[in-house]
């Protein structure tokens, strides 16, 4: 199952249960390609269980379909299945969702954690304990997890549950007869426990009979069930079906772990390079290693696997996200028979490698989950590069193996939210040892300097500064900040807020960067980031691009081009200015601001193109004075080829246009802006499969100006590409 970035998701598989959610023909049908799944828009995350699905909206409420035998999907009934997606009853503040066996979680914004569906064991945390086989468990209305006020994640099993703490402890509750729960015994508990030894975890998973932690310092900690070796140690012999330890601890040769995922009996870690390492059990390929041995108790590079930012695992199966929004698959279809598990349009049972998923358009998937069978994990998987987060409750997506509230690819859906360019400063025009023209000083100190050939403003101590927008910050709009951080690295270097008031407000969202990450905090929504020193190391007084992209209350934050933060409910306010706070600290370590762009007005879906015939992008971006593309304007791209191929009598010229400062001569601007807009021809080319003959691409340098090349908004404005039907 996978998250799409227009808020629609598709599944594929076996759908003997209606899991699939699909609609006409393909109604109880398997799938061995992905389909949409009917009556689900503005999805943010998605969570698979055993035989039903679950999908979190950008609003707050929840969706689920398929089996209801347990009261699973939350209807107030436990009947059969439902092949068309039902709301959940009384759900209307939850940021994360998982589903388990046959249980359902949702995280709500206020911190609490709500439960419905197959309930004995105390399986629910809501205190209420029936033995397994009893008859009247079940709870097909969510039902308070008992005292639980501060989680920022939730991971679902077989029939355990973990909630991360904002303090970054762990807590777990129902079946325990594998140590699953952490707590040193093997009792099931009807409420939440604490797992033992456990701090500054920042991401969960629950696999079968085992659960996963991640900590902030990119070690993996593992409990529970080791028959399979899937806790890591090295210390268990595979295929010993009574190993276990219901203890925390430490999997064998991880430290830069990036997001952790779990699979019945198999574990996964996405490394800070992207690559993926699996332990645990291996029948079927379940680990993608490239044999069919029982299993590693050690972990092992699945080979091939580069970019991956988020994994999730099923029985003798597995999925994993990459960072361009590909989806790759592998393992033993053992659930579907050949029914098309791994998604590529085949019926094949068996993969012993990764093989991608057809149909879903490269960038395309937000987050991806598999569906769980008997025994598994049913966290939520994720779409951020780095799952080492522990968010506070607000709408968000999550990555690849908890369900925390944040960072989601995304509710926002567009890199570039806005059509116009209303502040723009590289402080070119600005003297050496000047203060900016366009900032104001408000406390401490700033200055402008040259280094390297370029002009920076740099600051020695704390210095609040703020600027004035011609315009209020529209609903729609994108900022641009390109930020030198610190040589020695200690607290927070930069915060933004949407006025110009003299002390940050805390009603209001602070977007704050530093060494323990980016953070959305203030205005009822805190969303952490916490590094490891590689991670710090990274950005040791070396230059940063920050992004901050609002459509209406939701926010998104990337830095480098990689999503970080992102909350559906944050409180950034609009007014006709920012404020900042940038932290040098003396002459020897001081910071420094390259650039600042903010682009505002709603972006409309190419309504101009219609009917004028003409329309302006901003959001497709270079870098430098060069034709090559950055991966953060690949949404706009992907709208783009998206309209072309949904119109194929569509034709368009693609014109690239510079201003006078880009380059030196009017020919080397010609030939510039020619080469771009030939870049994004041959994009739309290779990656959605437009026919050349339907582009054309142009190149009109600096002689089409939509205003004047004497301010910075000016030449921000006329570096653009325009669209024009034909």
């Amino acid at each position: 199952m996978a998250v799409l970035r227009d808020g629609t998701v598709r599944t594929w598989g076996g759908n003997g249960n209606g899991q699939l959610g699909a609609t006409g023909t393909e109604q109880r049908a398997n799938s061995l390609v992905p389909i949409p799944v009917n009556d689900v828009v503005n999805a943010v995350s998605v969570s698979a269980g055993l035989f039903h699905s679950l999908a979190l909206l950008a609003d707050g409420t929840v969706k689920a379909w398929g089996s209801n035998g347990n009261g699973q999907l939350g209807t107030g009934k436990v009947d059969g299945s439902h092949i068309n997606p039902v709301v959940v009853q009384g759900i209307d503040h939850a940021v994360a969702v998982a589903a388990g066996g046959s249980h359902s979680l949702a995280l709500l914004a206020d911190g609490t954690v709500r439960a419905w569906g197959y309930g004995n064991n105390g399986v629910l945390g809501s205190g209420k304990y029936l033995p397994a086989g009893t008859s009247g468990a079940e709870e097909p209305r969510p039902v308070k997890v008992l005292s639980l006020t501060d989680a920022v994640a939730i991971a679902a099993g077989s029939s355990h549950s973990l909630a991360l703490r904002k303090d970054g402890s762990v807590v777990s509750w129902g079946v325990n007869v594998k140590g699953q729960l952490g707590t040193g015994t093997r009792e099931d508990s009807p409420r939440p426990v604490a797992v033992v030894g456990l701090s500054r975890v920042v991401a969960i998973a629950a696999g079968g009979d085992h659960s996963l932690a991640l900590l902030d310092d990119g070690t993996v900690r593992a409990w529970g069930f080791n028959g399979w070796g899937q806790l890591g140690d090295g210390k268990s012999a595979v295929s010993d079906l009574n190993a276990m330890t219901p203890l925390p601890r430490p999997v064998q040769g991880i430290t830069n772990a990036m997001a952790i995922g779990a699979g019945t009996s198999s574990s996964f870690a996405v490394l800070a390079d992207g690559s993926l390492m699996a332990w645990g059990d291996n029948r079927g390929g379940a680990l993608g290693i490239g044999d069919r041995r029982d299993g590693r108790n050690l972990p092992i590079k699945v080979p091939g696997v580069r970019n991956a930012v988020a994994v999730d695992g099923g029985v003798f199966f597995a999925v994993a996200l990459l960072a361009d929004g590909g989806v790759i698959a592998w393992g033993l279809d053992d659930q579907t028979k050949g029914k098309g598990m791994f998604g590529d349009g085949t019926a094949r049972t068996l993969s012993r490698a990764p093989l991608p998923v057809t149909q879903l358009p490269r960038t395309f998937a937000e987050e991806c989950t598999v569906r769980r069978s008997t025994n598994t994990s049913t966290e939520l998987p994720r779409t951020i590069p780095s799952q080492r987060a522990a968010p506070a409750p607000s709408v968000a997506r999550t990555g690849a193996t908890d369900t925390k509230p944040r960072d989601n690819r995304f509710a926002i859906r567009d890199g570039v939210a806005g059509d116009r360019v209303i502040f723009f400063t590289d402080f070119s025009d600005d003297g050496v040892d000047d203060l900016p023209r366009q900032l104001k000083l408000k406390e401490g100190d700033m200055k402008i300097v040259q280094v390297s050939g370029r002009r920076l403003l740099r600051f020695a101590n704390r210095t609040t500064l703020s600027i004035a927008l011609p315009e209020v910050l529209s609903s729609k709009f994108t900022i641009d900040i390109d930020f030198v951080n610190r040589k020695v690295l200690d607290g927070w270097a930069f915060a933004l807020q949407g006025n110009q008031l003299a002390a940050f407000d805390p009603l209001w969202s602070t977007v704050r960067w530093g060494t323990d990450g980016v953070e959305l905090a203030g205005g009822g929504s805190d969303v952490p980031l916490r590094n490891n020193q590689k991670n710090r190391e990274r950005y040791r007084g070396s230059p940063a691009a920050l992004r901050v992209v609002g459509v209406d209350r939701s926010i998104n934050v990337y830095l480098d081009e990689m999503p970080l933060v992102n909350v559906s409910n944050a409180n950034f306010q609009r007014s006709n200015g920012l404020s900042f706070i940038v932290e040098g600290r003396g002459a020897d370590n001081p910071a420094y601001l390259e650039r600042i762009r903010v682009v505002a007005n709603p972006k409309g879906s190419y309504d101009d193109l219609w009917v004028k015939g003409r329309v302006a992008i901003y959001g497709i971006l270079f870098d430098g004075s060069s034709d090559r593309i950055r991966r953060a304007s690949e949404p706009i791209l992907e709208e783009l080829g998206t309209m072309l191929r949904q119109h194929l009598e569509l034709k368009l010229s693609i014109e690239g246009h510079t201003d006078t400062a880009e380059v030196a001569d009017a020919e080397s601007r010609l030939k510039l802006s020619l080469a771009r807009a030939s870049a994004v021809k041959s994009h739309l080319a290779t990656e959605y499969q437009i026919e050349s003959r339907r582009i054309e691409a142009k190149g009109l340098g600096d002689t089409k100006p939509v205003m004047g090349n004497t301010t910075p908004e000016g030449r921000a404005s006329n570096r653009r590409l325009e669209l024009v039907r034909q």
